[in-house]
């Protein structure tokens, strides 16, 4: 997460939407933003809003990427399989430590299936019942923070005027989400569970535009939500 206030704009982080990317671009035109993590996962709008207080909140631009569950869950898990093929005998110097847990964990089983139940929907997951916009873009009280969303796709046919409203140069976004375009099969019944879990992004993302999402599941493909261990709980009564 990134955010200026000379600038004045805030740069919410939901995983897996080209956040690198725009971090890079909009540091490199703004020499004092602010980077922030929180754990070693990305942080909350909540988390500046009480950072930067509410009154300075209120008065910035906020915006985020948004993109379908099942597509940020893709992109995650070909990122982790091109990080694990980097792992090497000084990788835990050099890497967070939630981090290379996390790649050691899905190298010793090396199955989407599990990564999708463990890292996303269970244990290691930190995603609030209610999905990503939940997550990212609202309070802890449930309470919308008033981020703006750019759907995931118009990102580059967007991407100007966001630099255009910052008072920045119009500068190229580089490396969006360049892991292998490896191909993902879900199993239909964990797509399925995945799809409803995150239900509310994708009513979210139907009213922005968003065409197709989690009715793929059901022509035969084949949130994340809930404190750890709850919605892997609901996933293996789903399976029965």
């Amino acid at each position: 997460m990134i955010y200026d206030l000379d600038h004045g704009f805030c740069h919410v982080h939901i995983p897996r939407t080209a956040g690198v990317a725009i971090l890079e671009a909009l540091a490199a035109e703004c020499p004092n933003a602010v980077v922030r993590r929180w754990k070693g996962r990305h942080r909350r709008g909540w988390q500046i809003r009480s950072e930067v207080g509410r009154e300075r909140w209120a008065g910035l631009y906020r915006f985020t990427v948004f993109r379908a569950p099942h597509e940020v869950i893709e992109s995650d898990w070909r990122l982790t399989l091109d990080a694990i093929g980097r792992l090497n005998e000084h990788s835990r110097e050099h890497l967070v430590e939630q981090w290379f847990d996390r790649l050691v964990r899905v190298r010793e089983h090396g199955r989407f299936d599990r990564f999708v139940r463990e890292e996303w929907l269970g244990e290691f997951s930190g995603i609030h019942a209610g999905g990503l916009w939940r997550t990212f873009c609202e309070d802890r009280s449930g309470r919308d923070l008033g981020v703006e969303p750019i759907l995931f796709e118009r990102l580059g046919e967007a991407w100007g005027g966001v630099c255009d409203r910052i008072g920045i140069r119009r500068v190229e976004l580089q490396r969006m989400n360049a892991a292998t375009r490896l191909e993902v099969k879900w199993p239909k019944r964990l797509r399925l569970l995945v799809d409803s879990l995150f239900a509310a992004d994708y009513e979210r993302l139907s009213r922005l535009g968003k065409r197709g999402g989690r009715d793929e599941a059901r022509k035969g493909q084949g949130g994340r939500s809930g404190e750890p261990g709850a919605a892997v709980a609901a996933g293996r009564d789903t399976e029965r």
